[in-house]
Formats: C-alpha cells, structure tokens, sequence
C-alpha cells in the first residue's frame, strides 16, 4: 500500500463524517485531553511539529506558506493581530490606569488571557522558552511567567501609548520603591517597565 493510498483512504474516511484534512488536524492539536485521551494537546501539538520540522521537504512547503500574507499560520501580520486583539480585550495589555494598583495583576487571568487571544504567539514562546530537561508543574508555571512578560514586553513595544498599563505599573512600583534612575532608565530600554522620564 503506497503513501498516496493510505492519504486517500484516510480522506475517504474523513470525507464520510465531512472532515477535511485541516479539521483532523486543527482537533488533534487542540482538544483537551480526557480519561479515553490523557495526552496533552501541546504535547500532541508538539510531536506533529516535531514530525514535520524534521523532514526537509515539509519544512520548506511550511516556510513558503508561513511568508505567504494569505496564509494565517506564524506570519508576522497574524502574531501583530493577536497583540493587538490582547490590547483590545485584556485590561492588563491596555492604557495605564492609575486608580488600578499592581497587587491586583492576576497572573494566572493573564495567561488565561494570552491563550485565549494569542494562541499562536503563546504556543510560539512556549516553544521557544522550554527547558528540555525539566518537565514538572513548577517549571510549567515559570514558563507561564516569562511568557507572560514577553507578551508584556511585545504589546508595549507595538504600541507604547495603549498598551502601557503592566511597564507603567512597574515603574511606578520601581521609582517609589527607590530605585536608581540608571535602573530604571536600563529597564526601560529593555521594555521591562516605561523610562524614568515617563514616570
């Protein structure tokens, strides 16, 4: 049985229940797990990328699809839309406000925020932020935290005027705390919190 006989058997079987190829797939990777299927969709996300990054010709037909501006899929405009839907929706990621104090950032409402709004910038980061050799839940959330300030980092950078509310906040926290100027100005140049000069 050749590769392109097991495709059209698995299609005809799609094709019976009105799936396409794309559906199986968009399921596959992002159903949550259950007692029948108790592996993670990240984890089973994780291994059809891992699949096909690692075979030459399907990495190169990803590639030209990724740079194509019809295609959704990791284009930079697709990951500029989600910081800009994270912007526009998420209270954390907006306009400062200064009667909103920093102990009432939920970080755990946040990263709910994040993957809800900007799934695929999230699941770029988590690729990119992974530590190989540790797999535990306490790992886990100090991905969840680093992820959390470069999507912070990210949308203030985009857009430094309406999407200054966490940097804000910091500095504020920062400079009222006694921190230097030159601290503050290095944190600033980082994108970590607004400059001396703003606060």
């Amino acid at each position: 049985m050749s590769k392109w006989d097991k495709v059209d058997y698995v299609l005809e079987k799609l094709g019976k229940i009105r799936w396409s190829a794309a559906d199986f797939c968009e399921a596959y990777t992002t159903l949550k797990p259950d007692s029948m299927h108790p592996s993670k969709a990240s984890t089973r996300a994780r291994k059809v990328a891992m699949r096909l990054l690692n075979n030459s010709s399907s990495k190169e037909n990803l590639e030209v699809a990724a740079t194509r501006k019809d295609k959704g899929w990791l284009t930079i405009p697709a990951l500029q839309a989600e910081l800009d839907e994270l912007r526009r929706s998420s209270r954390f990621f907006g306009e400062f406000d200064p009667e909103m104090d920093l102990s009432e950032l939920d970080l755990t409402q946040i990263s709910t925020d994040i993957k809800g709004k900007a799934p695929t910038l999230h699941n770029l980061l988590s690729e990119l932020t992974v530590n190989r050799r540790e797999t535990n839940t306490r790992e886990d959330s100090f991905s969840d935290g680093r992820i959390t300030a470069l999507c912070f980092i990210l949308s203030y950078s985009r857009a430094r005027n309406s999407s200054n509310m966490f940097p804000t906040m910091l500095g504020v926290y920062f400079h009222g705390s006694g921190v230097k100027r030159r601290v503050l100005e290095l944190l600033g140049g980082l994108g970590i919190s607004c400059s001396y000069t703003t606060i």
